[in-house]
């Protein structure tokens, strides 16, 4: 059975005397599978949140042409957490979450470039598949809790 998956971002505030912030909606038609975890992180792990393939959804291993919305919330008050992508042979990128703060990804297919070299002209881009995405906790005293919510739609496979 297929849902509508309907995400709203608000921000709101009021700076000497004058309001700001905006609110914007986006709705995902005809959703299928929900993937839904919450983990705990450690600084001396990397752990697989899941994986990407060209084919059918099973389990962790999610189609990349089916994803369609993804959000990895940082549940921990005071600790960041440390998100890698990686792009198959290609390279990762590593992003900092910081405490309460949620990483939003939408298509995970031809939707990112890492390469060594800064600079890059748009021209230069090269986009391939996020192919895996992992997460640490940030500090090696502590561990981290996280949730990780993915929405995709029927597989093509």
């Amino acid at each position: 059975k297929m849902a509508d998956l309907k995400v709203t971002i608000k921000e709101s505030i009021n700076l000497n005397n004058t309001s700001y912030g905006s609110t914007r909606s986006a709705t995902y038609k005809d959703i299928t599978d929900v993937y839904k975890r919450t983990l705990t992180l450690t600084a001396d792990a990397v752990i697989n949140l899941y994986t990407t393939v060209a084919a059918k959804t099973q389990g962790s291993v999610l189609d990349k042409d089916s994803i369609k919305y993804v959000r990895i919330s940082n549940l921990e008050s005071s600790e960041s957490i440390n998100v890698k992508l990686t792009q198959g042979s290609a390279g990762v990128t590593w992003l900092q979450v910081a405490a309460g703060d949620s990483l939003i990804l939408g298509t995970h297919s031809e939707s990112m470039d890492a390469v060594a070299t800064g600079g890059l002209l748009l021209a230069d881009l090269d986009l391939g598949d996020i192919t895996q995405v992992d997460a640490s906790a940030n500090t090696a005293e502590t561990t981290a809790r996280i949730e990780i919510f993915v929405a995709s739609v029927i597989n093509a496979a």
